[in-house]
């Protein structure tokens, strides 16, 4: 009795005792087939197939056509699911990709990013001007590309560095002229940035400071200062007239008992100089001035 050959495989010779699989890259979808169909460039087909899946960085319904995966998504498995976003610091710059490329270190990217230049440097990093650094001894350059197009031809070092630096700060900032590789450095201790992007770090203002790649610089402790630009808590010291150790804690001190403020009530409330009581009269510990004395018991007096 002959039976029909079933989908994935065929047969093109009569009085054939067996049906042939279809070779690898080929299918065919049909039972009772002669030939079998070659699989499109963006899809494949095991041994034996009734359809083509599309390849990785291609993606569309089974049997249908592939399509490439757009700039900023990439598909890295075989079949007919879909194309998938980039994640965050990562972006794809070529169509038909099977993954995503990591931003440079110290820097991030939104969701469905298509460019390296979409890469910005995190909190705490910068890229600054500076940073564009001509070709070291080159008569002429052209600009390494990116993105697929040169940004910037040259004809002499320095008139690389000037392009650069101002004709393209807006594309380019932050990445190497010879390489084109963003470059974020961390904010030196004392400064700090709190977005993303290529603006540069700020100097901590009085009475704060912060270390290395800081988003944000963080107060002095209760009542101590430091100079605009500090880079450690030890250099908060205490206000005047306020006791305690560099970094603090600090504290108001009193008088010890048996002794007043000589200088309460002055211009400044701050102000704390002990001296010892009156003969035969004594204090409670305070801040208070003379009068905080009162005579001992037996004795009377102002």
């Amino acid at each position: 009795m002959c039976t029909d050959c079933t989908a994935g495989s065929y047969s093109n010779v009569p009085s054939a005792r067996r049906c042939a699989l279809c070779p690898a890259r080929t299918y065919s979808k049909q039972a009772a087939a002669t030939v079998c169909w070659q699989c499109p460039v963006s899809a494949f087909a095991t041994q034996g197939s009734s359809e083509c899946l599309c390849n990785v960085g291609y993606s569309g319904p089974r049997l249908g056509q592939c399509i490439a995966c757009a700039l900023g998504k990439y598909k890295a498995v075989n079949g007919s699911s879909p194309c998938e976003l980039c994640p965050r610091a990562k972006y794809s710059s070529v169509n038909a990709s099977s993954a995503c490329s990591l931003c440079p270190p110290f820097s991030t990217s939104r969701e469905g990013s298509a460019k390296l230049v979409d890469c910005e440097c995190n909190p705490g990093y910068t890229n600054a001007p500076q940073d564009l650094q001509p070709r070291a001894n080159a008569s002429s350059m052209t600009s390494s590309l990116i993105n697929g197009s040169a940004a910037s031809a040259c004809n002499t070092s320095s008139a690389c560095n000037t392009n650069f630096s101002t004709n393209v700060t807006a594309n380019l900032s932050g990445f190497t002229a010879t390489a084109g590789i963003l470059q974020c450095r961390q904010c030196a201790a004392g400064t700090f940035k709190p977005t993303t992007g290529s603006a540069g770090c700020t100097r901590c203002a009085a009475g704060s400071y912060a270390g290395n790649s800081s988003a944000a610089c963080i107060s002095c402790p209760p009542f101590s200062v430091a100079p605009a630009g500090s880079v450690r808590q030890a250099d908060c010291k205490c206000r005047r007239w306020y006791r305690g150790p560099p970094g603090g804690p600090c504290y108001l001190p009193v008088c010890p008992a048996g002794q007043y403020n000589r200088l309460f009530g002055g211009s400044d409330p701050l102000a704390i100089e002990c001296e010892q009581c009156p003969n035969n009269s004594w204090s409670g510990s305070a801040r208070l001035g003379r009068d905080s004395c009162a005579c001992n018991a037996g004795y009377s007096g102002a």
